[in-house]
């Protein structure tokens, strides 16, 4: 990935904001609600973005995979086929401040969506016309960040068009090919980036590492998934203590499950809508003949679990299915997070290897 450095003072990341607002249909970036949480919305008045925000609990993935989106509309005819209508969002868009665990999920979309046989149209419209200026984090994002044991932060390495490193009273600019036509809008804004920038970046980088600790060695437990350590009564334990709510896969920005539902507008109009939905869910892996494969709990953990840490899919998506944002953490009510799972999970390998001795 060919990077563009520049530096740009600190005190001017609102106005370097107010610059794009009117460049593109819609403006996204972050903005505290009455509690202090965070909320990534269409902003046209920038002094509303905080200076300092935790990372957002409903992601800003959503805006180019939303939760619930109409593929097509009909209109039903009396002497042949429904008229079918495909309408695409191919609104223009800036997702500003879009953390790098994000950006990651993004590329990993990319792939999943993208990169097959087949190509996810209404992703792809919306992609195509969404530029991402990441803002790298200077701290945790959140108390229950772990991005660095999963290489999705606290810098993005690719995936952004412009990616802001706030360093002191400057911020390292990091201009991708495709953000080099926004860029023009900062050029009195922006100068070359010097070394003791970089060196600064680069030292406060190292602590930021530090703060976020790995603490659920995922590589240590993707091994052991892989391996096939972890087997039986494990996944009954860790059945038996979810709840079922399917939080976890709603907060995930990398989960891609769905369903799709037909709805009648009125007698002869209706509309096919994609509804973001959870593999955690006993209805998701319902058959129509009645039966379901993941009738257990214990099934339906073993299944989301494998999908974010087994080999398998890293060799089939590039990336597992985790980037180590915490959100499962902090909606979880049964203590099966990531986390826990991947702690469960190492413990289980380290008593097996032991009884193997014995």
């Amino acid at each position: 990935m060919t990077l563009q450095l520049y530096s740009m003072p600190a005190s001017k990341l609102t106005e370097a904001a107010t610059r794009l607002v009117g460049v593109v249909d819609e403006f996204i970036a972050p903005v505290l609600d009455r509690h202090g949480e965070t909320f990534f919305v269409p902003v046209t008045d920038t002094s509303e973005i905080p200076e300092k925000w935790r990372n957002s609990l409903l992601t800003p993935v959503t805006y180019v995979h939303p939760q619930r989106e109409t593929l097509f509309t009909f209109e039903l005819a009396d002497d042949g086929p429904p008229k079918l209508d495909f309408e695409l969002d191919e609104r223009s868009r800036i997702i500003f401040g879009i953390r790098p665990c994000d950006t990651k999920s993004i590329i990993y979309l990319d792939s999943f969506l993208l990169g097959g046989e087949y190509a996810d149209t209404h992703y792809e419209a919306k992609r195509r016309n969404t530029k991402l200026i990441t803002i790298a984090c200077a701290e945790p994002a959140f108390d229950t960040c772990w991005c660095a044991c999963l290489d999705a932060g606290p810098v993005a390495k690719d995936g952004f068009d412009i990616q802001l490193t706030p360093v002191g009273d400057r911020i390292l600019v990091e201009v991708a090919e495709g953000g080099q036509e926004l860029a023009e809008h900062w050029a009195d804004l922006l100068e070359p980036a010097d070394e003791e920038l970089l060196a600064a970046r680069e030292e406060q980088l190292k602590t930021t590492r530090e703060a976020l600790v790995p603490h659920a060695h995922m590589t240590s437990a993707m091994r052991r998934v892989t391996e096939g350590m972890s087997e039986g009564e494990f996944w009954d334990e860790l059945g038996a203590r979810c709840n079922g709510c399917a939080g976890c896969s709603q907060v995930c920005p990398k989960c891609t499950c769905f369903s799709s539902i037909d709805e009648m507008v009125t007698d002869t109009t209706g509309r096919r809508t994609r509804i973001k939905d959870s593999c955690r869910l006993k209805s998701y892996s319902l058959e129509a003949s009645g039966h379901n494969p993941r009738e257990m709990a214990a099934d339906r953990a073993k299944r989301w679990s494998y999908h974010k840490l087994s080999q398998r899919y890293v060799e089939r998506n590039g990336q597992n299915g985790c980037v180590g944002c915490g959100r499962c953490v902090q909606v979880c009510m049964g203590g099966v997070d990531m986390v826990h799972v991947a702690r469960a999970v190492r413990k289980a390998g380290r008593n097996a290897r032991a009884h193997s001795r014995d």
